[in-house]
């Protein structure tokens, strides 16, 4: 919908400017004139710019604004509980993740994948992680373009570590629990198919068995806006 009432916009622009220049409006005084190119000028404006946001009563479904994108994460995790897998380092991966806007311009419920490779944490242990994440978020504009995200929700991490015990005896463990997050963001959008910016995030884990029980994770992402 916003599509058409742009191109409608640049047409109503179009066609005052042929009006403006036929032989009739030629015969009008300076004052027509002025009114007139102060209408062509104010429509030629608008035509330019990026529509703002719709408001919350005129939503609808043509308004919902859907992102898919793939990005780059980074987690720096700390390992507790048993002193053979104790170590903290960062881990690297890449993310591809999902947005919708539920019924609002800036209500979004999102839904995110990482995979992290496996990454060396001291001399002895190694680990590596996936990560499955769902989160609700508001994004609020603070510019033209530009918006600051804040959320909250749940994330399930899968980790697989190796290390050695004392004995030099090489041992492995695979860790999962769910996981409670909160995030915060920024970015901006660019016409009307580009959204990229960084979020930052806080994971505590929800089982006190875990081996990874927190951890603060950044995010690089591009996503495309449908």
């Amino acid at each position: 919908m916003n599509s058409k009432f742009q191109g409608l916009k640049t047409f109503l622009a179009a066609t005052l400017v042929f009006f403006a220049a036929s032989p009739a409006f030629a015969e009008e005084d300076s004052e027509s004139f002025t009114h007139w190119d102060e209408i062509v000028r104010g429509l030629r404006s608008n035509a330019q710019e990026i529509p703002a946001a719709p408001s919350e009563e005129g939503y609808n479904m043509d308004d919902i604004q859907i992102q898919a994108g793939v990005g780059a994460s980074f987690s720096y995790i700390n390992l507790v509980g048993d002193p053979n897998y104790a170590a903290s380092g960062l881990l690297k991966g890449v993310s591809l993740q999902f947005g919708i806007d539920l019924f609002h311009p800036e209500i979004q419920a999102e839904g995110t994948f990482r995979n992290f490779t496996s990454e060396s944490l001291s001399k002895t242990t190694k680990a590596q992680a996936r990560d499955f994440e769902l989160r609700l978020v508001h994004s609020k504009r603070l510019s033209h373009g530009t918006r600051f995200r804040v959320g909250t929700g749940l994330m399930a991490r899968y980790l697989d570590v190796s290390s050695r015990d004392s004995s030099g005896q090489s041992i492995h463990k695979q860790d999962s629990s769910p996981s409670a997050l909160f995030l915060l963001g920024v970015g901006r959008q660019f016409g009307r198919s580009l959204f990229l910016g960084p979020d930052l995030s806080y994971r505590t884990s929800l089982s006190r068995e875990s081996l990874d029980q927190n951890s603060v994770d950044v995010h690089f992402k591009v996503n495309a806006v449908f």
